[in-house]
């Protein structure tokens, strides 16, 4: 029994889940408070000052502020997803003291100072009838490619300011997906490089090429001196050698004196005899000698 009425319980939840989606999809956005008193105080002020107090004074009137949405990227693209998503734009239609439209105000929370402030102002009132005209718990689509402006209730989108989307009769989401990845204008080609831009980027390329040559030419000079002091290399060829002197071919080569050593002496053992000559007397002499005998 428990199980049961569980069951039934959880069931009814989904039930009612699935039955409050789609009013969720074309539910009204809530206003910031901050934004809305804005719009309250700020906003007319803000305009008188850039438009004059003739027009926006204290009798002038701001009109309903609703949320502004986007196409989603992936719905761009042809994805068959979610469509729209939040801005960071407000729009309220502004009036004079007697109903007459003045213009359209677009307010946007500053990231800078995180601010309400006035984006934009479109004077006339063929926006702001535009944007009356959209179907009943429509929201409003701003397609800032094409400028235009689309009314979605979630199954259906249809063109308040066509712009140069060319699609101009409502559609069903996913058909309108396809017209707008159709219609969307081909992005723009790229134009000729900026000459001013170029010029510009020659000159300082030719200042930092100056600016390194005089930081670097005199540690440059710095270090050949150094070097050059360091080791002194000749310029030029380098001189031939010396020749080595020739030779005379007259005067021999000196030759070294060796000492003098003395002769041995011959000892008394290694003398010998030699025999004495027979002297032969001729008769002559015997003779003469002879005679001297006698005489």
């Amino acid at each position: 029994m428990h199980r049961r009425a569980i069951a039934i319980a959880v069931l009814a939840l989904a039930m009612v889940g699935l039955g409050t989606r789609p009013a969720l999809a074309t539910d009204e956005p809530r206003v910031p408070e901050e934004v809305a008193s804005y719009f309250a105080t700020g906003l007319v002020p803000r305009l008188a000052d850039l438009y004059g107090t003739s027009s926006y004074d204290s009798t002038t009137k701001v009109g309903t502020v609703r949320r502004v949405l986007a196409f989603t990227t992936a719905f761009r693209s042809g994805a068959d997803t979610t469509p729209t998503e939040l801005t960071n734009n407000w729009v309220a239609p502004i009036s004079s003291k007697g109903d007459v439209v003045l213009g359209l105000a677009t307010v946007w929370i500053n990231p800078g100072s995180d601010q309400p402030e006035l984006a934009n102002f479109a004077p006339g009132t063929a926006t702001v009838a535009a944007l009356a005209a959209a179907p009943t718990g429509a929201l409003l689509v701003r397609d800032d490619r094409t400028e235009a402006w689309f009314a979605s209730d979630g199954t259906t989108i249809t063109p308040l300011v066509p712009g140069t989307s060319g699609i101009k009769a409502a559609l069903p989401t996913a058909e309108f997906g396809k017209r707008l990845v159709a219609e969307s204008p081909a992005p723009a080609a790229a134009g000729p490089p900026n000459q001013g831009l170029l010029v510009a980027g020659i000159v300082l390329g030719i200042v930092v090429v100056l600016l390194a040559g005089f930081v670097l030419l005199p540690d440059r000079r710095r270090r050949a001196r150094g070097a050059s002091e360091a080791v002194a290399v000749p310029h030029g060829p380098a001189p031939d050698p010396p020749a080595e002197p020739a030779a005379d071919p007259i005067a021999p080569p000196v030759q070294p004196k060796r000492p003098a050593t003395a002769k041995p002496k011959p000892t008394m053992a290694a003398k010998t005899s030699t025999p004495a000559k027979t002297r032969t007397k001729t008769p002559s002499a015997a003779a003469s000698s002879g005679g001297d005998r006698d005489a």
